[in-house]
């Protein structure tokens, strides 16, 4: 897999470290630069957010590509904010969707990843899996990150009476703005050589950014952090470069996560003390934080694109990335680039394209076959009367998935976490980074269960969270060659904004066990699924974030006509599939529908239901969300005869359906 184009944003504002400094009381300024290496950080200017950086960014990559925006396949967006307005953030639709909305992509498959800094190099990672098995797809990742933002919360604190360590809250200072994006193709040369990544969940509490009265916060351990994370890294790193022969490589540059330069040039020193070799020389080890500060999950596709304008990087040059974050995550990518430089650097407007036209039914996504097992499934609703956190009830259903594998057939390689609403609007690390530290698991059972190379993500896409986890779960799996996977999910309940619509959020959670291959006594295979988008319809369902007065609450928005669009959605998505399958709804002994296919006040739903062998209906509670779907396939897996099979219907804000086949 390569790159086929690349795009990023910097915001033209500059501020200094000084003028950062000067926000805070003397007693509070500590030597900023002298620390980190920071001299300035791009902010972004009023009216600009992550979402505006993100579409910049894209508009850029496009500018630059052989592709026009209705050949993408799939968008895939990894940063961590999503501050899109002013004092709020986004929570539906997903990021990926509104930028299929706005460059006019109806076909691709749309969702978002949290992996904290690492986020854009787990977007590759996934974006990887999924051209090893179609190496026909075009893939857009991106990500735009105002995280500025944070500084801004800790010049709020009230310095005279700290609810936080100011040692904690210094990393907030050190963040800058941006947005990179970038396209994916197959490559049987240049690209890639290697995306590896793994998780260490015993270290997840070393930072974590949350909501607060003054708006969100990053709390960082950064000395600990920092230390295990360079540790790791760099172990990772030369471990890397061994199994791939990349420790001849000449001239190769090492690009690390951007954090501050004494943490970084120690990283080379470790990496190259590994490799009993000086193969990383100060003079191709990239350092840019002088002038962007840590960009967070951008970081590193900012420093690339800062050395192939200023003219540094060469076709054909190798370089060797090190990824770290909080979670903690750590991994190494090696790439070869090919003429990408010379083709960003090209001055030439680019040959301006037709607008395509509107895609005809038969252009749209078609549906993909998938074998996934279900080895295990847990769905916990928790007692009413009895306070409970996303971590209360991700504890409760991993334990009992762990206690429900009798047969160790292989340990479990990868995490998913697919909830939308989580205990103090938690957006760092990711869930799943925390899910095996905030477990009840013995080590000898943490042991015994997961992989000692474990990676772990979130992924994000309002109700459809846990389809869009199963699918890539799969994907990930036969792609990599992986044997098990785990996807969690789990709802909270927030309070609302007095403007807000009714907002039903029934708290719950649930995992899936998963597995690649057949296995005795499985409960159930997701055998084929598909997605379609309908951009027309976004506006009809959002939902933010927002603070004000000390209290952060959620404000959302449901159109008037949003069940109409539902119901228009459910049944063009339905006929599609029977149309992409041969089946109808006489092969189906059972049929998933959102409660939203259940009008209000009838007892029949409006669907085309055949007179004569029509399928069982089973309805999703309303407000279940992402553990919905668990509860009906849970039931299903114990009332469906061997080899019958559900059409299981889902629907999102974006507005997405899902249309998937199961079979019992």
């Amino acid at each position: 897999m390569k790159i086929e184009s690349l795009g990023y944003y910097l915001p033209p504002k500059v501020v200094t470290a000084e003028e950062t400094l000067q926000r805070l009381p003397a007693m509070f300024r500590l030597p900023l630069t002298d620390l980190t290496g920071i001299e300035s950080v791009r902010k972004v200017a009023p009216g600009e957010y992550a979402l505006s950086m993100s579409l910049e960014a894209v508009k850029k990559c496009l500018l630059r590509s052989q592709y026009a925006a209705g050949d993408i396949d799939v968008i895939i967006c990894c940063n961590i904010c999503s501050h899109d307005r002013a004092t709020e953030f986004s929570y539906e639709p997903c990021t990926a969707a509104k930028v299929a909305r706005q460059f006019d992509m109806p076909r691709a498959l749309c969702f978002d990843i949290n992996n904290a800094c690492a986020g854009v190099f787990t977007g590759l990672y996934i974006a990887q899996s999924l051209i090893a098995l179609n190496p026909a797809k075009k893939v857009l990742v991106l990500s735009g990150e105002h995280i500025s933002i944070l500084a801004e919360t800790v010049f709020k604190q009230n310095f005279e009476a700290l609810a936080y360590s100011p040692a904690e809250m210094f990393p907030c200072l050190t963040l800058g703005d941006s947005g990179v994006a970038m396209i994916l193709e197959h490559s049987e040369d240049a690209g890639f050589a290697c995306i590896s990544l793994e998780t260490l969940s015993d270290y997840s509490h070393f930072c974590t950014a949350f909501a607060t009265e003054h708006g969100p916060l990053m709390l960082t351990n950064s000395v600990r952090l920092a230390q295990k994370a360079m540790q790791a890294s760099a172990q990772h790193l030369a471990d890397t470069l061994q199994t791939h022969a990349w420790t001849n490589a000449p001239d190769l540059y090492l690009v690390p996560h951007q954090t501050a330069r004494k943490v970084m040039e120690s990283g080379r020193h470790l990496t190259n003390q590994l490799l009993k070799k000086e193969l990383f020389s100060e003079a191709r080890t990239v350092i840019n934080i002088r002038e962007r500060g840590n960009t967070s999950s951008t970081t590193h596709w900012v420093a690339i694109m800062d050395l192939i304008l200023n003219n540094t990087l060469q076709n054909k040059d190798r370089v060797a990335f090190s990824v770290a974050a909080s979670g903690i995550t750590i991994g190494s990518a090696l790439y070869t680039f090919d003429d990408l430089p010379a083709r960003m650097r090209d001055d030439h407007a680019p040959v301006a394209r037709q607008k395509t036209a509107p895609p005809a039914l038969s252009t749209l996504p078609k549906c993909e076959n998938r074998n996934l097992f279900v080895e295990a499934l847990v769905h916990y609703t928790p007692p009413a009367d009895i306070p409970h956190t996303t971590f209360d009830m991700v504890r409760e259903v991993v334990k009992n998935i762990v206690a429900r594998r009798v047969k160790l057939h292989h340990k479990i390689d990868l995490i998913v976490f697919c909830g939308v609403y989580k205990s103090e609007y938690l957006s760092e690390p990711s869930v799943a980074s925390m899910i095996l530290r905030a477990s009840d698991l013995t080590k000898e059972e943490r042991a015994a269960h997961f992989s000692d190379h474990l990676f772990a993500f979130d992924i994000k896409n309002g109700a459809l969270s846990t389809q869009t986890a199963l699918e890539t779960a799969a994907q990930i799996l036969e792609a990599r060659h992986l044997n098990n996977a785990l996807v969690v999910c789990a709802e909270v309940q927030h309070p609302l904004h007095a403007l807000s619509d009714p907002l039903a959020l029934l708290p719950g959670a649930a995992a899936f066990l998963l597995s690649a291959t057949p296995v005795s006594g499985a409960l159930a295979r997701l055998c084929r699924s598909q997605t379609l988008l309908f951009p027309d319809f976004q506006e009809d369902h959002t939902v933010c974030a927002t603070w004000k007065g000390g209290n952060t609450v959620l404000k959302a928005h449901l159109g008037s006509r949003l069940n109409r669009h539902y119901m228009q959605g459910i049944e063009q998505a339905i006929d599609r599939f029977f149309a992409n399958t041969g089946t109808q709804w006489s092969d189906y002994t059972y049929a998933v529908l959102p409660h939203y296919a259940l009008q209000k006040g009838e007892k029949q739903h409006p669907l085309r239901l055949p007179e004569k062998a029509a399928p069982i209906l089973v309805y999703t509670e309303e407000g279940a969300y992402t553990h919905g779907i668990a509860a009906a396939i849970e039931i299903l897996s114990r009332h469906a005869r061997l080899g019958e099979c559900a059409l299981v219907v889902q629907i999102a804000s974006g507005l997405q359906v899902s249309v998937a086949e199961w079979k019992f």
